[in-house]
C-alpha cells in the first residue's frame, strides 16, 4: 500500500488527509417509508401490535432466544431486566468500570448498588478476576458489557454465573449479531439488553429488546413493561407492578426493514476491522481492541485503538483526537469511567444510595482509567465505507505520526474535549 501524505497537518492549517463526509447513519431507503406508510394506515400504532410482534419473533429467532420482547429504550430495558430478577433494594450488582452511565443508573433506579470493578486493558469488558473479588453476600447479578468492538469473556463469565449462583445480564447495546463459539450475544447469559437508540447499529431512533430462555423470566418482562398485564402464554403468577415501557408500531416498522440489512452491514463492518486491525496494529504506538478469540463474528458500535503516547511526541491522546479530526476522520474519546461521570457526583441526592453515604466507586480501577485516557473511537458507519476509506483512516494517522513533534505545539492553544463523552448516546 503507497500512501502519499502532506507534511503540514491539517489542524496547523495543511491539507487534510479527507474532505469527503464517510457514509451517513442510519442508512435507509423506501423499505422503511412504505414499512410506516403501511403501520399509518393500519390504524393500530401501539400496544403489542402485529409489527412489534413480528419483529419480536423474527429477532428473538436471529438471536436463538426462546423469548423476545420490545421496550422504550436501552435503558428501561436495563431496569426490567433487574426487576424481572427480583434485584431491589439494598442488593449489589456488579458493573464495569468502562461504559455508558445507564449500566449504574439502572441499578440506582431499582434501589440497589452498583459494585464497580475494573476491566480487561486489552478489551476494556468486564474483568472476571475483578468480578470474583468484588461479590459478596449481598450481590445479586452481574452486568457485562459487550463494549464498541469487543465481547466480554463470556465462557469465564458463565463459570462464574454458574459457581456462584449470579444472574448474568448481557448488555448487548454496542454489539447486534455477534457470536461466541457461534452462539449470539445475548443468547447466552440469564437476559440480553439491546438498545436501537439513533447511533446504534440497528436502529429505529429509540426502542430496546430483551432476550431470554427463561419462561418465568419472560413472564415477568412481559408484565413488568406492559402495565403489569399478565403475558397470554404464562398467564399464572404473582401479578406485577409494571409500567408503561412500550415500543410504538412505527418503530417496530423500521427494524423490520433495518433488520433485513444487519448480517450485511456486519460482514462489510467486520472486514473493514479486521483490515484496520493489520495496518493501524503495525504503527507503533496504535493498538487495536483486542478481539478474544471466543469471538466467532464481530459486530461494531465503535472501531477503537489506543494510542500510546510515547510515539506520538508524548502529547495527550486529546491532542491526537484533535489531529486526526482536522484530518477528516470522524472520532471521540471513549466513556468516562463511571466513578468519574458527573452524574454520579456526590451532590447527586436524587439517589439514596449515594446521599446515604454509599459510594459506587468503592475500588481502585486502574485498566478503566487508562483506557479511558488513551483510546479513541471511531464511529460504526465508517466502517460501512469502501477500501479507500479505511485507506484514508490509516494515512491520516500515519500523516500524524510522521509530524508527531509538531503535535506538541499544539498543547499551548488545546482545549479539552473530553465532555464529548454525552454527545450521540
Amino acid at each position: 500500500m503507497l500512501i502519499e501524505i502532506a507534511n503540514t497537518l491539517a489542524v496547523q492549517g495543511g491539507e487534510p488527509v479527507r474532505r469527503e463526509p464517510f457514509t451517513t447513519w442510519p442508512v435507509h431507503d423506501e423499505t422503511e417509508q412504505s414499512l410506516i406508510q403501511q403501520a399509518v394506515a393500519s390504524g393500530r400504532w401501539s400496544f403489542d401490535g402485529p409489527r412489534e410482534q413480528e419483529f419480536s419473533l423474527r429477532f428473538a429467532e436471529y438471536l436463538g432466544c426462546k423469548h423476545g420482547f420490545c421496550v422504550a429504550n436501552g435503558t428501561v430495558s436495563l431496569e426490567i431486566a433487574l426487576k424481572a430478577l427480583g434485584v431491589g433494594h439494598g442488593d449489589e450488582v456488579i458493573v464495569p468500570a468502562l461504559t455508558w452511565l445507564a449500566d449504574a443508573s439502572a441499578v440506582l433506579d431499582v434501589g440497589a448498588v452498583p459494585i464497580i470493578v475494573d476491566i480487561d486493558p486489552e478489551n476494556w469488558c468486564i474483568d472476571p478476576t475483578a468480578i470474583e473479588a468484588a461479590i459478596t453476600p449481598r450481590t445479586r447479578a452481574v452486568i457485562a458489557v459487550h463494549l464498541y468492538g469487543s465481547l466480554a469473556d463470556l465462557d469465564a463469565l458463565l463459570a462464574i454465573s454458574r459457581r456462584r449462583r449470579l444472574p448474568l445480564i448481557e448488555d448487548c447495546a454496542h454489539t447486534h449479531g455477534s457470536r461466541w463459539h457461534d452462539r449470539q450475544a445475548g443468547s447466552i447469559g440469564d437476559v440480553g439488553s439491546f438498545s436501537f437508540q439513533q447511533s446504534k447499529s440497528l436502529t429505529a431512533g429509540e426502542g430496546g429488546f430483551l432476550s431470554t430462555g427463561s419462561y418465568d423470566l419472560a413472564s415477568r418482562i412481559f408484565s413488568l413493561k406492559n402495565c403489569g398485564r399478565p403475558w397470554k402464554q404464562k398467564p399464572t403468577g404473582k401479578p406485577l407492578l409494571g409500567s408503561n415501557h412500550r415500543l410504538t408500531e412505527f418503530q417496530a416498522a423500521i427494524l423490520l426493514a433495518q433488520l433485513e440489512r444487519l448480517d450485511q452491514q456486519i460482514s462489510t463492518r467486520e472486514q473493514n476491522a479486521r483490515y484496520l486491525d493489520e495496518v493501524l496494529g503495525s504503527i507503533p504506538g496504535i493498538v487495536p481492541q483486542r478481539r478474544p478469540d471466543g469471538v466467532t463474528r464481530q459486530s461494531f458500535y465503535r472501531y477503537a485503538f489506543r494510542v500510546q503516547r510515547e510515539h506520538f511526541g508524548g502529547v495527550h491522546r486529546d491532542v491526537f483526537l484533535e489531529a486526526l479530526r482536522a484530518e477528516g476522520i470522524p472520532a471521540e474519546p471513549p466513556y468516562l469511567p463511571i466513578v468519574k461521570q458527573p452524574a454520579f457526583a456526590p451532590e447527586a441526592k436524587w439517589y439514596p444510595q449515594i446521599a446515604g453515604g454509599v459510594s459506587i466507586g468503592n475500588r481502585p480501577c486502574p485498566a478503566a482509567a487508562s483506557a479511558s485516557d488513551e483510546v479513541v473511537a471511531i464511529p460504526h458507519e465508517v466502517l460501512l465505507g469502501s477500501h479507500e476509506d479505511m485507506e484514508d483512516i490509516v494515512a491520516a494517522i500515519v500523516k500524524i505520526q510522521e509530524s508527531a513533534d509538531d503535535l506538541r505545539t499544539l498543547r499551548n492553544r488545546f482545549r479539552t474535549i473530553k465532555t464529548d463523552w454525552f454527545a450521540k448516546k
